[in-house]
C-alpha cells in the first residue's frame, strides 16, 4: 500500500463516509455497497484510525444513507420499481440490506462478530493489505464485543433520522477543506473585536443553540426541522432585512449584498434550509420504503397509464419555465456582482450560494 492509500484506509469521519458512499456510480450498481460500508465501519477506533465522530452517529448514517438511496428512487414520478426494491442487489444481499436498514445495531453486531477479510486477501501478496485487513477483522471483533443489542433499535432509530438526514445532506455540502459542521461553524466565528465584546446577533446566537440542540439526543429539540427553521430564517431576515421568514430562500441580490463572516454564515445558513426542505421532500418516501421492508405496505401504481403523457408534458414545462426564470435572476445578480467589485473571497462564496440553491 502506498502512504497515499494508507491515509485514505484509515480514514473515519462523517464527511468522508458520505462521500465515499454518495458516489453516483451506487445508484446505478449497489452491488457490494453493503460489504464496503461494514468495511469502513469496522475500521472505528482500529489502530492508526482517528475516529472524529461516535460510532452510534456513524452507524446511523449509514442505515439512513442506503434508505434514502433505495427511497430517492421514486423521486422520479415513473419509477415502478416497488419500495422494496432496494436496487441490483441479489438476494442474499437484499436480505442482509434489508436487515441492517432495519435493525442496524443487531445486524452489525452479527456481521462484525462473523467478520471476515477473506474476500479482500484472496490472492493478495502486498503485506501491509494483509496485514491492514486482518487488523479490521480484529477491530471488527472488538467492536462486535462492546455492542448491546439493547442500545436502541427500530424506534429510537426513526426518532433520530430527521436529524440524520439533515446533518447528511449538510455535510455534502461543504467545501472540500471543511471535514465537519464544527469546523464550518468554527470557520464563520466573528472577528476579534466580536469574540472580547460579545457583539455576536441575538439571532445568531438562537441559531446555533438551535443548531446545536437538533442535534442533542438529549434534547427535545433532536431532529427537529421547524424549530432549527425558524431560527435559521430568522438570522437571515436579520440579515437581510429584505428576506422574509416567509419566503423559501434568500435571493442571489440578497446573498450578493452581504460580505465578511455575515456571508459566510449566511451561505451555511442556505445550505441547512436547502437540506430541511430536501428531508422533508425525501421522507415519506422513506417511510414508503421501511414499511415496505416490514410487510406492511400495499403496492399501487400511483399514476394511471393514460395520463402518463400528459402529466409527463405538464412537468417538462414547468421545469423550461422555472430555467428560464433562473436565468434571468442569476444575469441580473451577477450584474450585480460586477458593479460591487466583490473580492475573491465574496466570488467563491457567491460559487457557494449558487451550489446551494441549485
Amino acid at each position: 500500500m502506498t502512504n497515499a492509500e494508507k491515509k485514505a484506509a484509515h480514514k473515519c469521519n462523517i464527511k468522508d463516509f458520505i462521500q465515499k458512499f454518495s458516489d453516483p456510480k451506487y445508484k446505478k450498481n449497489n452491488r457490494k455497497q453493503l460489504d464496503e460500508v461494514v468495511d469502513y465501519l469496522a475500521r472505528y477506533g482500529m489502530n492508526g484510525s482517528k475516529a472524529e465522530c461516535s460510532f452510534d452517529e456513524l452507524l446511523l448514517t449509514a442505515q439512513n444513507l442506503l434508505l434514502s438511496q433505495a427511497a430517492e428512487q421514486h423521486l422520479d414520478e415513473y419509477n415502478t420499481n416497488p419500495y422494496s426494491n432496494l436496487g441490483n442487489v441479489n438476494i442474499q444481499e437484499e436480505y442482509e440490506l434489508r436487515k441492517f436498514i432495519l435493525y442496524p445495531i443487531s445486524t452489525i453486531k452479527e456481521r462484525f462478530y462473523d467478520y471476515d477479510p477473506y474476500r479482500q486477501l484472496k490472492g493478495e501478496t502486498d503485506p501491509d493489505k494483509i496485514k491492514y485487513y486482518k487488523d479490521l477483522q480484529a477491530n471488527a471483533h472488538r467492536i462486535s464485543g462492546l455492542l448491546k443489542k439493547e442500545n436502541y433499535e427500530v424506534n429510537e432509530v426513526e426518532k433520530a433520522n430527521s436529524y440524520i438526514e439533515v446533518m447528511t445532506r449538510i455535510q455534502k455540502r461543504l467545501p472540500e477543506t471543511t471535514k465537519s459542521v464544527d469546523q464550518a461553524l468554527d470557520n464563520n466565528r466573528g472577528g476579534v473585536f466580536e469574540r472580547m465584546f460579545s457583539t455576536t446577533s441575538k439571532q445568531y446566537s438562537n441559531f446555533k443553540a438551535a443548531f446545536k440542540d437538533f442535534r442533542n439526543p438529549n434534547s427535545v429539540y433532536l431532529g427537529d426541522k421547524n424549530h432549527l427553521e425558524r431560527e435559521t430564517k430568522a438570522y437571515l431576515h436579520h440579515v437581510m432585512p429584505s428576506y422574509k421568514v416567509t419566503d423559501d430562500l434568500p435571493t442571489p441580490e440578497q446573498f450578493a449584498a452581504l460580505s465578511g463572516t455575515q456571508k459566510g454564515r449566511a451561505a451555511f445558513c442556505i445550505n441547512v434550509l436547502r437540506s430541511i426542505k430536501e428531508t422533508r421532500e425525501i421522507e415519506p418516501l422513506k417511510d414508503n420504503v421501511t414499511k415496505a421492508l416490514k410487510g406492511e405496505l400495499k403496492e399501487e401504481q400511483i399514476i394511471i397509464e393514460g395520463e402518463q403523457e400528459e402529466l409527463h408534458s405538464k412537468i417538462n414545462d414547468d421545469l423550461n419555465k422555472n430555467a428560464v426564470k433562473a436565468n434571468d435572476v442569476m444575469e441580473k445578480a451577477n450584474d450585480k456582482v460586477k458593479e460591487k467589485n466583490l473580492d475573491d473571497s465574496s466570488d467563491d462564496l457567491s460559487e457557494l450560494y449558487d451550489e446551494l440553491t441549485k
